[in-house]
């Protein structure tokens, strides 16, 4: 390899902007020279760039588009509250959710399940206590390190580990004991996909309703906590 283009290299690679390159290939068109960057024929995602100019501002594109992770704004019945969602590192369950979301699946929903000092449940029933059909199960992320603390919303399941559809959760405390530890049905965990962004003194004032038994649910509010909608923002 020539002087000039192992420079380039070296550049390229350990350059903090292009961390995240999907495939780049360099071309030198010429040795070296003066004109180091247009010499040489960059192609990121299929696109040529000549000058150094051009390979900062598209691989710095690149990387803010790729971190980029969305939002949903879900109006209650108390108040509002703003979610990140960590399509980085939960894309199976972020997308579930936001299909979800699009559908208009949770509005009208209610939180069914409160328990102080552990979490908020919500996303499956409505106010009547009828469940509403979802779609296939998903498979669990929880393996994915993101971790069962205050303000993580995650998803709630039976004893089988890949049977998350609809319903959600947030954690009101540190809950480690929900993290991933082994891949047995006990110690599978319970795949965290978001945070709570804004809007955590409303989960809170869910978390403190007075609740008691409807049927066969226990710990559900006595005045429903209605979903009234949730919402990609942007």
């Amino acid at each position: 390899m020539h002087r000039g283009e192992k420079l380039l290299a070296v550049f390229l690679i350990k350059a903090p902007n292009v961390k995240l390159v999907r495939w780049l290939c360099i071309v030198p068109l010429f040795h070296t020279g003066k004109n180091f960057y247009r010499r040489l024929s960059v192609f990121w995602d299929g696109k040529m760039l000549t000058s150094k100019k051009d390979i900062w501002e598209e691989t710095s594109m690149s990387e803010t588009e790729e971190k980029k992770n969305p939002s949903v704004i879900m109006s209650t019945s108390v108040g509002d509250v703003r979610f990140e969602l960590f399509a980085d590192r939960a894309p199976a369950t972020t997308k579930n959710f936001l299909d979800y979301v699009s559908e208009g699946f949770y509005d009208g929903l209610i939180f069914h399940r409160v328990i102080p000092g552990f979490m908020v449940q919500g996303g499956g029933l409505d106010s009547h206590m009828k469940q509403k059909g979802t779609k296939a199960p998903i498979k669990n992320e929880a393996t994915n390190g993101l971790k069962n603390r205050v303000g993580s919303i995650a998803m709630a399941r039976t004893n089988v580990v890949d049977s998350a559809t609809a319903q959600f959760f947030i954690n009101v405390k540190d809950n480690g004991f929900l993290d991933h530890r082994n891949t047995s049905p006990e110690g599978f965990g319970y795949a965290v996909f978001g945070q709570v962004v804004d809007g955590m003194e409303v989960v809170k004032k869910i978390e403190q309703v007075k609740t008691g038994s409807r049927g066969s649910y226990q710990d559900v509010p006595l005045e429903p906590i209605v979903i009234h909608s949730m919402r990609l923002e942007g």
